[in-house]
């Protein structure tokens, strides 16, 4: 067992607790979002909150946090954000979340939808054409003025971590060395082939220093076994088609050799 390392994901996950439990923050982020493409955010209060999400019939990929408000009875918003503190966006990551947008209003999921990134002030400014691709850009700096005037424990968490995250973006990025990184998917492969031969990985694309591996359920369409590579660890969980990702606490250290 590995102590759990600050990272994106605790980030994520901070914050999708505090948009779910604190009013003063979800409230913040509908009027920062809704007020920029005309939705109207007194209406809006929060339905669901999902973190790590990913549904297979609109692609492959994980949207880090999806929010669904509710406007009345009828009318639903949903927010997919992305949240980075200092590694760039993945290969063709914003024309992803572009798309996946326009699938959830297609296929009836929603009546509107909105992709948001949440980065520090920073990171936006560094990469200006990737996050022009994304609906509203927020920084963490501004949603601090949520979590600064919420008294709900999630909301201090969140306030903790952004702080966090300030001072890991001052730092910088620092990748995983490329032979590194994939001698660890290398390792991690044959150890899955060796205790469970039927199961045959589907890694998304390996130029992230983050990588997830699906393996398919045979002969049940129920989803998938995945499998988060990050910095030699790795975090096992269950997805099924259509709902959450969740994960266990399990971790195992991918060596390299």
């Amino acid at each position: 067992m590995h102590q759990n390392r600050f990272s994106e994901t605790t980030l994520s996950a901070s914050t999708a607790a505090a948009i779910e439990r604190s009013p003063q923050v979800a409230a913040w982020l509908a009027a920062a979002v809704a007020g920029r493409l005309g939705w109207s955010a007194d209406a809006c209060s929060v339905h669901t909150v999902h973190h790590s999400f990913t549904d297979s019939s609109l692609d492959s990929r994980e949207t880090d946090i999806v929010v669904i408000y509710r406007a009345g009875e009828t009318r639903s918003y949903w927010m997919l954000v992305e949240m980075k503190i200092n590694a760039p966006l993945g290969e063709n990551q914003p024309q992803d979340y572009v798309a996946r947008k326009a699938k959830t209003v297609a296929f009836k999921r929603c009546d509107a939808c909105a992709t948001v990134v949440i980065a520090p002030k920073g990171y936006l400014e560094a990469y200006p054409r990737d996050v022009r691709l994304f609906d509203v850009a927020v920084s963490l700096e501004d949603l601090r003025q949520a979590t600064a005037a919420s008294t709900d424990l999630s909301a201090k968490l969140l306030d903790n971590h952004i702080g966090m995250a300030m001072e890991i973006f001052k730092v910088g990025y620092v990748p995983l060395a490329d032979a590194l990184r994939e001698s660890q998917f290398e390792w991690y492969g044959m150890f899955v082939h060796d205790y469970k031969p039927h199961l045959v990985p589907n890694p998304s694309n390996a130029s992230k220093q983050a990588r997830d591996v699906f393996y398919s359920i045979p002969d049940q369409n129920r989803g998938y076994i995945t499998h988060r590579i990050f910095a030699g660890e790795v975090s096992m969980g269950f997805m099924q088609r259509g709902q959450p990702r969740v994960y266990g606490c399990l971790k195992v250290q991918a060596h390299s050799h």
